[in-house]
């Protein structure tokens, strides 16, 4: 059963330590993502700069996190606060946790700003090329 006790227990120590671990090698060691997509095409994805914004964040440079890459820091704290509802829900059975539904049009709305995102810094034309990730960030 893949909600038993001990597999509860495990997940509730295991993902603590996990989010710790990685925020601390963020902090330390900066980020070690390099994307792969860039590195072939020289092409920016909508994923370009995240590994740079999250350290940006763990250093609480939240401006320079907005410059790498503005949709994933925009999305993070939904993100975030869902992942904690499910962890909560999980681990420790807490079910009451105030979130929205998410409509299947708002799924379309994010997707379609974040394509569009993705086609608009890539055009090297001035402003759009202050949405490229920067190259160095720290």
């Amino acid at each position: 059963m893949l909600r038993s006790k001990a597999m509860r227990i495990f997940v509730g120590i295991a993902v603590p330590l996990v989010l710790i671990s990685g925020m601390l090698t963020l902090y330390f060691f900066k980020s070690p993502l390099v994307c792969t997509i860039h590195e072939l095409t020289g092409i920016h994805c909508p994923g370009c700069g995240t590994g740079r914004a999250l350290t940006a964040i763990v250093h609480f440079r939240f401006f320079t996190a907005l410059r790498c890459n503005a949709p994933i820091v925009l999305l993070l704290p939904l993100l975030g606060w869902y992942s904690f509802c499910g962890y909560m829900s999980y681990v420790f059975g807490v079910k009451n946790l105030p979130r929205f539904d998410v409509k299947p049009w708002m799924a379309y709305m994010i997707i379609a700003v974040i394509a569009v995102y993705c086609i608009l810094r890539n055009i090297p034309v001035f402003p759009f090329t202050l949405l490229a990730p920067p190259e160095i960030v720290f």
